[in-house]
């Protein structure tokens, strides 16, 4: 019960696009100092994006920070991939320390999919990421919990759901501001 209340009071995404204004200065913004979040049930999640080079190919490192209160309640990192020839990128999340050098059954499984990412500009013409929408991202998060490295910074801050389940990562992220 308490899942679905967090993921209806996110709301389906093309209803919140369509609500949602295009955000002031964001078409002055370097992409690695943009800062994209979005708020819901006294919660900011806070996105930011590098570029990075791994293993000769180069992925956007991402990460979500969740606050509550002004503070920082947990963390998770993972890269996007994307297909030089389709346009295609994936989100990947990353495992747990342990589960990397032997995973169990669910981390394989779970680190088998990807969630996958489309960047929405503020016009066709320019370079500036106004929205980032994360296919099943939430759902992804809940199922495969067990399986993501969340580093907690205030356990005391954790929701019911997220004690019980793991935390519910966004659908989708809006440009907040230029600041990093």
């Amino acid at each position: 019960m308490a899942v679905g209340k967090i993921l209806k009071a996110m709301m389906p995404i093309s209803t919140a696009l369509a609500l949602a204004a295009a955000p002031a200065n964001a078409a002055s913004c370097p992409p690695d100092r943009a800062i994209y979040a979005l708020e819901f049930d006294n919660t900011r999640v806070i996105y930011t994006q590098d570029d990075a080079e791994f293993e000769n190919n180069w992925q956007k490192q991402v990460r979500f920070e969740a606050y509550r209160e002004g503070t920082p309640v947990w963390s998770i990192e993972g890269h996007i991939d994307c297909d030089d020839i389709l346009g295609l990128c994936n989100l990947r999340l990353d495992a747990p320390a342990g589960e990397k050098e032997a995973p169990n059954a669910a981390t394989e499984t779970c680190s088998k999919f990807t969630v996958p990412v489309t960047e929405i500009h503020e016009d066709p013409d320019s370079e500036q990421v106004v929205y980032i929408a994360f296919g099943g991202l939430p759902q992804f998060s809940i199922a495969c919990s067990k399986s993501i490295d969340t580093q907690v910074r205030d356990k005391q801050l954790f929701t019911q759901v997220e004690n019980e389940r793991g935390v519910v990562l966004p659908p989708y992220v809006r440009f907040s501001s230029c600041a990093r």
